[in-house]
């Protein structure tokens, strides 16, 4: 018979056992032997011969089969354990081949079967049955078969607590994408609204400036017309000649009591640039009785002195406006309501000399000259107290 060894990855633990199977054969190769000889009387001695003759031959050859057979057995349970030591040191001497057969057994089935029987293996030409290479079925379905269960069950636990978990895994991502996607629609929805308020309180603003603006337009364009209207009604004020009466003894008894003693006099304005208003002592609506001589002219249109004399403190009061007075020593005139003067207190001035310009300042209801003479120059701002202009330039010897 060949010499048998088992490759494994550590050489002191390779099994050699040629030797314990020669030994198992010479076993029975001398069982057999003598099988043959006790069946052949010849063969024997005289005196087992003798003792064939005198017993039957079937009763000798049924003892000799049932010691045979025996030995058979005992041969047969040698050589199985053999084979299961034999097996357990090659699965001891190489692990990665053990390790592959459970992982086989892992991915085939979650509980461990018995492997089937193999079917015994033919006996040789002298009919003993084949124990150099088979096995026996207790051994082959026995193998590890609780460790191989165990292991099964631990490795389909670990599966599916693998497969759990990456279904949890899932789960959880498909929760914070969804979260996620929850937050930032709002996030738009909260700025879309925002930027709505903003349009809408940017719009209110625009209307409010808008009416604003038009208010003031309107408001402006409504002072422009109220100054209009006023100044369309002091022209035409100016423009028409009030209708009074005229005391004419006191004009009289006023010019009498003149002495044209001067040497020369003028009309306060050059004709042609001013026209002829109300006279001394006329009545109407606008006046209970008027206390000088009104000559309407243009603002600004140029005023001179009647007479020589002094410019006297303008002291005509507030309805006079802008006014200046000039004490010619036989009285004094005052021009009233004057756009702006020319002269000064103290100064002396001649007659037909520039003393201001026409205006509409103080109690007026149009640019014009209001012209008075005051017989006494001390009672100035007395409206009372005054005389006809006219006559007092007629006796002069100047006319308007």
């Amino acid at each position: 018979m060949s010499r048998i060894t088992v490759k494994a990855s550590n050489p002191r633990r390779a099994v050699a056992d040629a030797p314990r199977s020669d030994t198992f054969g010479s076993a029975r190769d001398s069982l057999v032997s003598l099988r043959d000889r006790l069946q052949q009387p010849e063969s024997l001695s005289p005196r087992y011969a003798e003792m064939a003759t005198d017993e039957s031959t079937d009763d000798n050859r049924h003892t000799l089969n049932s010691s045979l057979a025996a030995l058979t057995v005992s041969a047969l349970g040698l050589a199985v354990a053999g084979a299961v030591t034999m097996t357990s040191n090659a699965q001891a001497a190489n692990p990665e081949a053990l390790l592959e057969l459970q992982q086989k057994s892992t991915a085939s089935a979650t509980i461990a079967e018995p492997a089937p029987a193999t079917p015994a293996s033919p006996a040789d030409a002298n009919g003993t049955p084949n124990t150099t290479t088979g096995s026996t079925p207790a051994q082959a379905g026995s193998l590890d078969g609780r460790s191989t269960d165990e292991t099964s069950r631990t490795a389909a636990r670990t599966e599916l607590d693998a497969a759990m978990g990456a279904q949890l895994a899932t789960e959880r991502s498909k929760q914070l994408s969804a979260a996620s996607d929850s937050a930032a629609q709002a996030s738009r929805e909260q700025a879309l609204a925002s930027r709505a308020d903003q349009l809408t309180s940017s719009t209110s603003s625009i209307s409010a400036e808008n009416d604003r603006l038009a208010k003031a337009k309107k408001d402006q364009a409504d002072q422009a017309a109220a100054q209009a209207a006023q100044k369309a009604a002091a022209e035409k004020a100016a423009k028409a000649a009030p209708t009074g009466t005229l005391n004419v003894a006191a004009a009289k008894t006023s010019v009498q009591s003149v002495v044209a003693s001067s040497g020369g006099a003028t009309a306060p304005m050059k004709r042609g640039s001013y026209t002829i208003g109300a006279r001394f002592g006329a009545v109407g609506s606008w006046s209970r009785y008027h206390t000088g001589q009104d000559l309407p002219a243009p603002v600004g249109t140029p005023i001179y002195a009647a007479a020589d004399g002094v410019i006297a403190p303008p002291n005509g009061g507030g309805w006079a406006g802008n006014h200046v007075v000039i004490n010619h020593g036989d009285g004094a005139t005052l021009y009233a309501h004057m756009s702006s003067t020319a002269v000064s207190v103290g100064q002396h001035v001649k007659a037909g000399q520039l003393i201001g310009y026409v205006g509409m300042t103080g109690r007026t209801f149009g640019p014009h000259l209001h012209w008075e003479y005051y017989p006494n120059a001390s009672t100035v701002g007395n409206p009372y107290t005054t005389a006809d202009p006219v006559s007092w330039l007629a006796a002069r010897g100047a006319s308007i």
